[in-house]
């Protein structure tokens, strides 16, 4: 398969500084996963010094966790606070434009932020805005790249760095790389992988870019294919043949997992193991009831 650009990651030195001479900003929304690309792609960039960052995180809702209700913060915000750099929070994207021009900002980078940037935002940046896809662009534009490459049975993914444009995942590429998928992966350990990924990516594209050994091309959009945002009723695979189920269970792990109806009532497969192209399930939830062993429940069926 053909990519449109790789790269080879340049190390990145002291001298990359002179390249980037204003800001390097960054825009997140605090429950997309891929915030964890973004900041891998921060701790390969800050050491170095290639350019002063500022973080421009989605306004939400502060998050309490456990028993004594800690007060949370996303990935990108706690690891700004961490390294006294200062984190904007604008309550809508109508603010974004007046700071970016009062900032005299050269190049923003866009990863899962949940609001739609308008062309006049996109465009105030000398060198655009960046936007960090974890699928090998056209191929699945849209909101579950990573759990369709899965439940397609796909053998190889990968990270693409795109222009943004107005439409979406529609711009042109700047750079992609493969990553080959594993016959363990699962929806957690892919994620995980392109996080990483994505944002090793993306770190290693921005010097390159701002300094113009790269040209972006544009997209065969006559090969694009979409996917949809997963449902929880994607999960039931009461009707799928043992293929389908072990990429579902895989495509799905994290959520909204696997399930099947029996007599009308709703069984949760929490473990199963995929061997021989056999799905073969080892513990579940029947509805209304807590977790047992497939072999148990089965037995009670039979009582």
């Amino acid at each position: 398969m053909k990519i449109n650009q790789v790269i080879n990651r340049p190390i990145l030195t002291e001298k990359s500084t002179s390249l980037l001479k204003n800001n390097f900003y960054m825009f997140k929304v605090d429950k997309n996963a891929n915030k964890y690309q973004i900041k891998a792609a921060l701790e390969k960039l800050y050491p170095v010094k290639v350019a002063e960052v500022k973080v421009v995180n989605r306004q939400g809702k502060v998050r309490k966790v456990g028993r004594k209700q800690v007060i949370t913060y996303s990935a990108v915000k706690q690891w700004a606070l961490e390294n006294n750099i200062k984190v904007i929070q604008p309550h809508n994207p109508s603010e974004i434009a007046s700071i970016l021009n009062e900032k005299n900002i050269n190049l923003n980078i866009v990863a899962a932020y949940g609001y739609i940037l308008k062309k006049d935002i996109l465009d105030i940046p000398q060198y655009g805005t960046l936007n960090v896809h974890t699928s090998l662009l056209p191929k699945y534009r849209g909101a579950s790249p990573i759990e369709s490459a899965l439940k397609a049975g796909d053998e190889i993914t990968g990270s693409t760095i795109m222009l943004m444009d107005e439409k979406m995942d529609h711009g042109p590429i700047i750079t992609q790389e493969i990553l080959p998928i594993q016959a363990d992966d699962d929806q957690y350990t892919l994620f995980e992988k392109l996080s990483i990924h994505g944002g090793t990516l993306l770190a290693s594209t921005i010097v390159p870019w701002v300094s113009g050994e790269i040209s972006p091309k544009e997209q065969d959009h006559d090969k694009a294919s979409y996917c949809y945002k997963i449902e929880k009723s994607d999960g039931n695979i009461s009707n799928d043949t043992d293929i389908e189920k072990i990429r579902k269970y895989k495509a799905f792990k994290r959520w909204p997992g696997v399930f099947f109806f029996d007599n009308g009532k709703r069984i949760k497969v929490t473990e199963a193991e995929c061997t021989e192209m056999k799905f073969n399930i080892i513990s579940v939830i029947p509805e209304g009831k807590n977790e047992m062993s497939y072999q148990q429940y089965l037995q009670n069926k039979s009582t």
